[in-house]
């Protein structure tokens, strides 16, 4: 074979190559594209929806009041197992059968102080139909949660006098009431005396 013909084979086989090598590369582009964009070839694709979590929550606490000489106890206890509690945020009505006289104070548990709860947030006040709407805001900063196994005060509501109140309901709100555990911060469940029975 003289030389004319082989540089004519050489420049056939790079041609050839050359060719394959586009296609191969155009193949690779073409199978990404309708892999990953495949609206642009008029490939309808079905998307995958997942489903929304739902709201769950974890063991429950009682919120209840009681009269103690001078003082309106607020406390908490667990439903039926010790439920560990990170943090909280309440917001409730508190209505006495004959009336709540007027509070002079609200004050937090100094023994949860103690044990490391902070408090930053507390506030009674009146709604128009003479009931104690009571606001807190509290949680735990000593490194853990805080177990509870037994009624405890949360906070006490102070008089002038001994509130001679009868029966005590609670109301809570919803939408700003939040008791949290460590768990994932997940969700804890507060029931009230209302639920539970007038005391």
């Amino acid at each position: 074979m003289n030389k004319k013909k082989m540089d004519t084979v050489k420049k056939i086989f790079k041609i050839i190559l050359g060719l394959t090598i586009v296609i191969t590369i155009a193949a690779g582009v073409f199978v990404y594209l309708t892999t990953k964009h495949p609206q642009l070839f008029g490939t309808k694709t079905t998307p995958t929806s997942t489903p929304s979590p739902e709201a769950t929550f974890i063991s429950s606490l009682i919120l209840n009041a009681r009269v103690e000489e001078s003082t309106i106890l607020i406390t908490l206890s667990p439903e039926e197992d010790s439920t560990d509690l990170l943090a909280l945020s309440l917001r409730a009505t508190l209505k006495g059968e004959r009336g709540i006289p007027i509070v002079k104070e609200i004050v937090p548990n100094q023994e949860l102080i103690k044990n490391g709860w902070y408090f930053p947030f507390e506030k009674t006040s009146r709604d128009q139909d003479g009931n104690v709407i009571i606001e807190i805001s509290a949680f735990h900063t000593g490194g853990g949660s805080y177990p509870i196994s037994k009624e405890m005060t949360l906070a006490s509501l102070t008089f002038s006098e001994a509130p001679n109140t009868g029966a005590l309901t609670f109301t809570i709100d919803p939408g700003v009431t939040k008791f949290r555990s460590p768990n994932n911060m997940a969700e804890i469940k507060v029931l009230t005396n209302s639920e539970e029975g007038n005391l």
